[in-house]
């Protein structure tokens, strides 16, 4: 049912913009290192996915679809959806495809993702996080939700990415190459694995979900907004316009050379 959609996750606007915000913020590059300041980082890593999510959700009710049911690493079959997504490499090698309901139970890397998120919801739950030299750095101060998406993310920014590691492309990865987990058969890395494709497999959406509920809890646990940090005084809403909203779908060519064989055109 997930193809009803598919309008939207194959959308090549979508996930150009994908692949752009991650090479605007990537997340191996070390800001000290490189001498630039990536500001909030990893507030905008949250904004930018939730965003994505909303958008998606709202394609899913508008095509009848219901809500995006969890997983569990330890079930023997998930709901993780199944994904064709008949794309090819430069070279001619297949996108891998993956069957539905696929399941890591045997993939020794399932219980370092479990770890992963354990430390990550003790951390939140505690409201502060280890740093490198296990000093304790709050997560209720005002930067706190950016230290929280350099965690989950796993950012070179990282307070200690040695021991939050990285959720979100772990996740990724070991759902992405399932099939060979060991990398012994060189299997090529799924549409999972790049940013330029990720949004394609309606799993990708399965697996943030996950980690916005991580974002959620977070949330959860901070204080509530006070009035006068949400009223600005002497400013007054006098009147709203809004335009005519305009939805259309826009026709556009693509280059499938190396998807399609085709004859010289005479």
């Amino acid at each position: 049912p997930e193809q009803f959609i598919s309008y939207f996750t194959e959308d090549v606007g979508v996930n150009a913009f994908h692949a752009y915000w991650h090479m605007d913020y990537p997340f191996w590059a070390n800001s000290k290192y490189y001498n630039v300041k990536f500001d909030r980082r990893g507030e905008l890593f949250y904004y930018t996915q939730h965003q994505l999510m909303a958008r998606y959700y709202l394609e899913r009710l508008s095509n009848g679809l219901k809500e995006i049911k969890p997983f569990s690493y330890f079930e023997t079959q998930s709901h993780i959806p199944g994904y064709e997504p008949s794309l090819r490499y430069p070279n001619g090698k297949e996108f891998p495809m993956r069957p539905e309901g696929v399941s890591i139970l045997n993939n020794y890397h399932v219980e370092e993702v479990f770890a992963l998120e354990r430390r990550i919801h003790d951390a939140i739950d505690l409201g502060f996080v280890f740093g490198k030299d296990g000093q304790k750095i709050s997560l209720k101060e005002k930067e706190g939700i950016s230290i929280l998406g350099d965690m989950i993310e796993g950012t070179e920014d990282s307070t200690n990415k040695q021991f939050y590691g990285s959720l979100y492309n772990m996740l990724r990865t070991v759902y992405g190459h399932y099939a060979d987990p060991m990398y012994q058969y060189e299997v090529a890395p799924s549409v999972l694995e790049h940013f330029t494709t990720a949004l394609r497999d309606p799993a990708y959406y399965t697996l943030y979900k996950r980690i916005d509920t991580l974002f959620k809890e977070y949330k959860k646990l901070m204080p509530e907004y006070t009035y006068d940090e949400l009223t600005y005084p002497g400013v007054k809403v006098e009147s709203v316009e809004i335009e005519k909203l305009v939805t259309y779908f826009d026709n556009f060519d693509i280059d499938l050379d190396t998807a399609v064989d085709v004859g010289v055109i005479e």
